[in-house]
């Protein structure tokens, strides 16, 4: 693999730390470096038996048959004795050539599509979650040789930060999701203003308060306070707030009233850094 290959494979990679969907690239430049005929990664929960794939080389009629008949009689995944995070195997680590060639496994379903030899990356193996990349070649390319898997290790370390990142990456905004929902759900109205004064976001409340017009309104992704000389108070506590202000060492919040055109009680503002 040269130097191009292997940088491009690279940034396939860490592209697809920040969104599952772009796995399908990157596995597809992985399995092309390799010179793969199938590349696929699939994580699964052990404890609950779910999990996803991506699969690149094979139709989803393939991929839907692995699963609902050879899963179960895959039998260089039976035969491997421990999945180990970060190791890179074959099929000949695994099981005789010549005995997977006895196989129903490889008869049924990997000589149909020209698979024969194979490669494995083991990502993460944990008690309750794997996550594998497997390819395979055809037998007129021949097996993976040991510069292959050398090559396949380098890339390992890269691959698994991608992996860790991705995690990470879904979790939060799992979390945010939730956070998103109950603020949603608020009678307080509740705005995020990104460090730039921008609104990222606006709960129900909130919008609800600024469409009535009675003290503050949302324009441009701003929020803006309608009655005169108040509108500079409150940009400043929002600049404050997110620590913009020239000598102010770190981000601080503080509080103030809108009044109202109706004559109703003030609304009440607090800013804070979150």
């Amino acid at each position: 693999m040269d130097e191009a290959t292997f940088s491009g494979v690279l940034d396939a990679i860490y592209d697809a730390a920040t969104e599952f969907a772009r796995w399908e690239v990157a596995v597809d430049r992985i399995g092309k470096a390799f010179g793969c005929s199938y590349a696929g990664l699939i994580d699964r929960n052990l404890r609950t038996m779910e999990g996803r794939a991506v699969a690149v080389g094979v139709d989803a009629a393939s991929q839907r048959e692995y699963f609902e008949v050879w899963s179960t009689r895959d039998i260089l995944r039976q035969w491997t004795p421990t999945y180990r995070a970060g190791v890179v195997e074959t099929d000949r680590d695994i099981f005789s050539r010549n005995d997977l060639l006895r196989t129903d496994y490889y008869n049924g379903f990997m000589k149909p599509r020209d698979m024969l030899s194979l490669m494995r990356m083991t990502l993460v193996a944990e008690p309750d979650f794997r996550e594998i990349i497997s390819m395979t070649r055809s037998p007129a390319l021949g097996d993976f040789t040991s510069t292959d898997i050398a090559h396949c290790t380098k890339l390992m370390p890269h691959v698994q930060r991608a992996v860790r990142v991705s995690r990470q990456v879904e979790a939060a905004k799992l979390e945010l999701s939730a956070f998103s929902a109950v603020i949603e759900r608020s009678a307080t109205g509740v705005l995020l203003i990104d460090r730039a004064g921008r609104i990222a976001f606006a709960n129900a409340a909130a919008r609800a308060m600024a469409e009535t017009g009675d003290a503050f309104r949302i324009g441009g992704g701003r929020i803006r306070a309608i009655a005169s000389g108040v509108d500079a108070a409150l940009q400043r506590l929002v600049v404050v707030a997110a620590g913009r202000i020239d000598g102010v060492a770190a981000a601080r919040g503080g509080v103030m009233r809108l009044p109202r055109k109706s004559g109703k009680a003030d609304f009440a503002i607090a800013a804070a850094p979150l």
